[in-house]
């Protein structure tokens, strides 16, 4: 499915954030399955937004790459897109709706709505009350790719969603999509085969998470997602106080899922500096001093 160029139907922006480019190696350590239908860039999110028009709210994740080889309906088959908002505070979860993506999320920014987007009929929105079982709304929910061919855009009713709020929070994780995998998730493993991530810890307690929407220094991705701890003995647990949140399902030897934080209007995360605006930045705190230094020269002359 093409969709209509960005901007289009008079759409308000939001929220928008740069992801740095080349971090597509989850932790740091992840390779891309071996398969040739993995073309780089193809979980490499370079960008998110959210904008609003007067009948929808649009999500736009621009990528490296996006592929079709399968001829999924929505015009991109490999990326598995989980957004989850904090929309109201002090309430939402801290775990995942399900254990695919081995993660866990900031106690102080639970999430309350989930949007995924996965190819062949795979977009829906999901409330944080949902139970594991059910299937989310689906109804009204689009996903696509927009004329520029990198980047895929899920639109879900205003009277399903919401007005999105300046203090709203977002989560954003970048998956493989496999039909069979866990949740939808293409699996991470030690070695990478054509048809999974390698890199990935040996107990398995490693994020199936491929890249996320953060900053680049200060709670930078690698350090997000290589945040989850492995103790031998038992099956990773899904949340702070050690509870096993999801059974026996994880097949790994013990620990915490690495735990991931949000970016918003109200984070320091939200900040798109550029390399370039950092550089303008430092410049001026250096131009500020000299002339800080001059005016205490001249008044000691005086």
């Amino acid at each position: 499915m093409v969709l209509p160029v960005l901007g289009d139907g008079g759409e308000r922006l939001v929220f928008a954030m740069r992801d740095p480019a080349g971090d597509d190696h989850g932790p740091g350590s992840y390779v891309y399955p071996t398969n040739e239908t993995f073309v780089p860039g193809l979980f490499d999110l370079t960008g998110f937004a959210v904008r609003v028009d007067t009948d929808h709210v649009h999500f736009d994740l621009g990528f490296v790459a996006v592929t079709n080889p399968w001829d999924a309906p929505e015009g991109f088959y490999h990326q598995l897109i989980d957004i989850y908002i904090d929309t109201t505070s002090g309430a939402g979860r801290t775990d995942p709706l399900r254990p695919g993506p081995r993660v866990r999320f900031d106690p102080a920014y639970g999430w309350d709505v989930q949007v995924r987007a996965a190819p062949f009929g795979g977009t829906r929105m999901q409330r944080a009350s949902d139970g594991a079982d059910v299937p989310g709304l689906a109804r009204g929910l689009t996903s696509g790719v927009l004329a520029d061919g990198r980047t895929i855009r899920v639109s879900i009713p205003l009277a399903v969603l919401g007005v999105p709020q300046s203090s709203w929070r977002y989560y954003v994780l970048v998956g493989g999509f496999d039909a069979f995998g866990e949740d939808g998730y293409r699996p991470a493993r030690e070695t990478a085969t054509p048809w999974s991530f390698g890199g990935a810890h040996p107990s398995g307690a490693g994020p199936q998470v491929i890249d996320i929407l953060a900053p680049r220094w200060w709670r930078s991705q690698a350090r997000q997602l290589g945040s989850f701890t492995v103790t031998r003995g038992g099956a990773a647990t899904g949340d702070a106080e050690g509870h096993n949140t999801y059974g026996d399902t994880a097949d790994v030897d013990a620990g915490t899922y690495a735990l991931l934080h949000p970016v918003g209007s109200r984070t320091w995360a939200a900040v798109p500096l550029s390399v370039p605006s950092v550089a303008a930045l430092g410049l001026l705190a250096l131009v500020a001093l000299a002339v800080g230094a001059a005016v205490r020269s001249a008044r000691g002359r005086s």
